[in-house]
């Protein structure tokens, strides 16, 4: 029993994520929305440079050399506690409860595991594994995986190097640990829902604007920079989903007139309903082609929802592709105009009630 309270101590040790706590009390911002979207040492160096990632990784190591010391203490000479506090600590980093189980990828803590283990010669050769690789690979990461899968891999080597008695059950714990951080960088990249607010996704959506309504939809002249600035970007709110750095949808909202259908359709209040209230325009509504059948488009629609009832917006108007009505219609849109456009690139105005967006996107 004394064996199990402690390893749900050492899990929530694990919980503990410098990279996060310093984010959210330095600068107010989650690091999960920046850069790879996990809580590690990497992704830290991306918000605060080299002493970012110095620090958090000397606190991540450090966490494990703490738990380690103290199952130690507790439990004498018993590599079985060793190995599972091992597994807890980095499970713990990984998958941290209090953080939705979106935490860091355990190559600090499983480093901070190794500097107790074994001692100062077989770390010098992992030293120079990490180096050979990074020359040959010039990747730090796959150099990093790659040096510590060496560790165990040459398992008949470090049993000479342990400073402890060596043991199997040990060297089980930390296989079982390696799997776990090689799994957390092989797993699919988390996306991340947030509102534009850096020049790099700016410049994303301008790209991913130009591949949808000048290569995809032919609605704009093309150019040699394969950008297409909004020409109400100013007046934008940009809600974007990103892979990694790497921005895979979009959609903007305009609450302020004149909208873009102002200058499409004569006398556009006058076709909109009495009971409108306070309107906005939905734009350029786009995502990469492999993301479209995903939950993509309905979570940027439901972060829009959301913008509409804090800032009171009460109907959305919308240019539908016509290649998508079906689907606008299913949201609820209703056509109020006949298509504007030309050629290839017709659009249907369309409007909805956000009473009407909210049930049938949230089943309300």
């Amino acid at each position: 029993m004394m064996l199990f309270a402690w390893l749900a101590a050492a899990y929530f040790i694990g919980c503990a994520n410098a990279a996060y706590y310093a984010a959210k009390l330095t600068i107010g911002l989650d690091p999960r929305n920046f850069g790879s979207g996990t809580l590690g040492a990497t992704n830290a160096g991306r918000l605060f440079g080299k002493q970012g990632f110095a620090a958090v990784m000397i606190f991540d190591a450090g966490k494990m050399l703490l738990a380690l010391k103290a199952a130690s203490v507790l439990f004498p000479r018993d590599s079985l506690a060793l190995s599972t506090t091992i597994l807890c600590v980095i499970a713990g980093h990984i998958f941290p409860v209090q953080l939705g189980f979106r935490g860091g990828k355990g190559v600090s803590s499983f480093i901070g595991a190794c500097l107790y283990i074994f001692n100062w010669q077989y770390l010098a050769f992992c030293s120079a594994v990490f180096l050979v690789c990074l020359a040959l690979m010039r990747d730090y990461r796959k150099a990093g995986l790659i040096t510590l899968g060496s560790i165990l891999a040459t398992y008949p080597l470090a049993f000479y190097f342990y400073r402890q008695s060596p043991s199997f059950t040990l060297w089980l714990g930390l296989t079982l640990s390696y799997a776990l951080v090689l799994g957390s960088h092989l797993r699919p990249a988390p996306l991340v829902f947030k509102i534009a607010d850096t020049e790099d996704e700016f410049l994303q959506i301008s790209r991913l604007n130009y591949k949808t309504f000048v290569d995809e939809i032919p609605q704009h002249e093309t150019n040699e920079s394969g950008v297409l600035v909004d020409k109400f970007h100013e007046k934008n709110v940009y809600f974007i989903c990103k892979k990694r750095n790497h921005v895979i949808g979009m959609v903007a909202v305009c609450d302020e007139r004149p909208f873009s259908l102002d200058s499409k359709i004569r006398n556009l209040d006058a076709l909109i309903p009495s009971d409108a209230g306070k309107l906005c325009e939905v734009r350029i509504l786009s995502i990469e082609k492999k993301y479209r059948s995903t939950f993509v488009f309905r979570r940027l629609m439901l972060m829009l929802l959301e913008y509409a009832k804090e800032n009171r917006l009460d109907t959305a108007l919308i240019s539908g592709t016509t290649r998508q009505l079906k689907l606008y219609k299913h949201m609820g849109f209703k056509p109020f105009h006949s298509l504007v456009g030309s050629g290839d690139a017709l659009y249907q105005p369309m409007y909805a009630y956000k009473t009407t967006l909210e049930k049938n996107l949230c089943g309300k």
